[in-house]
């Protein structure tokens, strides 16, 4: 109970109060380690070890498809499953069979999903969106790497103490000790991989450090709980960091106030060149370019990963005029200034200023197509 209460504070302390996508899969993840523990408490590798084993296959299998970095944590359960197998007496042939079936049960959803797009035609769309494009994205520099690492490394470290702390008594539990801390260094290898260490990439490790720390959590210093400072100083940076974000993005009311200025359906599309993506939600408005996330046409890092030129596809959307424009005063550092002024010349030869929200470190303008 109380490792749920650490669990559900520190998605918060990491970024994941917004419903970042391991907020989701985590469910999953969480219920196939469990399966996979209860395979390793079987004293030989029976029927309901690998029944358990394939329902744990299949647990990741869901997790995959919501997002691919799963497969770093998934890799780990299979192969810890195979050891086990074949430390409790299974046949070298068996234990192969039985890897080759959870590779194939792991998989069904993914191929259920490219068999779909295969059908309709788009199998290289997917292929290139979820996995060519990972490859394209420009990687942030050393210094702003450093600083990300060291905030993930802040956020995680009330539990990441507990837990490390617990770990020496956890791995005298074996086999189960060593299982867990072995699921904890698969998801620290997905989270470093892929290199942009935005806050909310430690979202998987809150999962398994949160397990990790149970067993100390109850444990008293002194006559405090040990989990009672690790609560506190969670709760305390959300309540925080919540304060200034109201300040530093606002709470809904700026980005209220411009989706009634466009109104419902407008006639002709909204677009969304820099600012928050839900205004298309909130106004019902047609969305005018496939690339709709206001990063993959206006900042450098991201416009590298469409695969299209996003100077033309900018070009091709202002030229059909839409009746209303969005730009934003984000970071210079990663905004793609020849996008920002070619936005800026379009503007303010065809389009008005009709509105705007202002906030402490932004300014979201909204223009109106000008009456020729």
């Amino acid at each position: 109970m109380l490792a749920g209460l650490v669990y559900i504070v520190y998605l918060s302390v990491n970024a994941g109060d917004g419903g970042q996508s391991p907020v989701f899969y985590n469910l999953p993840v969480a219920l196939a380690a469990w399966c996979v523990v209860g395979a390793y408490r079987r004293r030989s590798f029976d029927r309901v070890a690998y029944a358990r084993s394939c329902l744990a296959m299949a647990l990741l299998g869901i997790a995959l498809q919501i997002k691919y970095s799963v497969l770093f944590e998934g890799t780990f359960f299979g192969l810890a499953l195979v050891v086990r197998a074949l430390r409790t007496g299974a046949s070298l042939p068996a234990a192969a069979l039985a890897a080759l079936s959870w590779c194939l049960i792991a998989l069904l959803p993914t191929a259920a999903v490219v068999a779909f797009y295969w059908h309709i035609g788009a199998i290289d769309t997917l292929l290139f969106a979820n996995f060519q494009s990972v490859f394209l994205r420009q990687p942030p520099d050393a210094a702003l790497m450093i600083a990300r690492l060291a905030l993930i490394g802040a956020h995680l470290l009330p539990i990441a103490i507990v837990a490390a702390f617990a770990v020496p008594g956890l791995c005298r539990i074996r086999p189960i000790g060593p299982l867990l801390a072995g699921w904890t260094a698969a998801a620290i290898v997905g989270l470093l991989v892929f290199g942009t260490y935005f806050d909310h990439y430690a979202l998987p490790l809150v999962l398994p450090l949160s397990i990790l720390a149970a067993p100390l959590l109850a444990r008293r210093i002194g006559r405090v709980p040990v989990v009672v400072p690790v609560l506190l100083i969670g709760l305390a940076y959300v309540a925080i960091n919540t304060a200034i974000l109201r300040t530093t993005r606002g709470d809904g009311a700026g980005v209220r106030r411009l989706a009634a200025r466009i109104g419902q359906s407008p006639a002709g599309c909204l677009f969304v060149f820099q600012g928050d993506p839900i205004l298309y939600q909130l106004t019902r408005s047609c969305v005018p370019t496939a690339y709709a996330f206001p990063t993959f046409l206006s900042e450098r890092g991201d416009n590298r990963t469409t695969g299209i030129d996003p100077h033309a596809e900018l070009r091709r959307v202002m030229a059909r005029r839409p009746a209303y424009v969005v730009i934003s005063s984000v970071d210079p550092a990663v905004t793609d200034r020849a996008a920002y002024e070619f936005m800026a010349r379009e503007l303010d030869r065809h389009y008005r200023l009709v509105d705007r929200s202002v906030l402490s470190e932004r300014v979201d303008r909204l223009y109106a197509r000008a009456m020729d």
